[in-house]
């Protein structure tokens, strides 16, 4: 359910949940939530685990200018609203990014 609910067009996010499910790891709660009440920003989690935990896919389009200073401001608006943010560069290998947090991408089957 989650593959129909992410971006269709973002094969990145398509490859987190298809890691996600063929290594057997936990899966996110929702997907592309959107977050209106922080500060008064628009802000949508590619995916987040619950209670506070988002998760962003970012594609190369994030290594513009402007879209890197909108990313901090909405990042930081919900860091300080009480949110783990966890983000994902399409530069950073996949097991890397899952590696490091394991205390959220635990194996819940073989």
């Amino acid at each position: 359910m989650l593959v129909e609910e992410s971006d269709p067009n973002s094969t990145l996010e398509q490859k987190f949940i298809h890691y996600l499910h063929q290594n057997g790891l936990r899966m996110p709660d929702t997907t592309q939530v959107k977050m209106s009440q922080v500060n008064g920003l628009y802000i949508q989690p590619d995916f987040v685990y619950e209670p506070n935990i988002a998760i962003f896919v970012d594609g190369s389009v994030h290594d513009k200018a402007g879209v890197r200073a909108d990313d901090e401001i909405k990042r930081k608006a919900l860091r300080n609203a009480g949110w783990q943010v966890l983000v994902w560069r399409y530069d950073e290998p996949i097991e890397a990014f899952i590696q490091k947090r394991p205390d959220i991408f635990y194996k819940v089957k073989s």
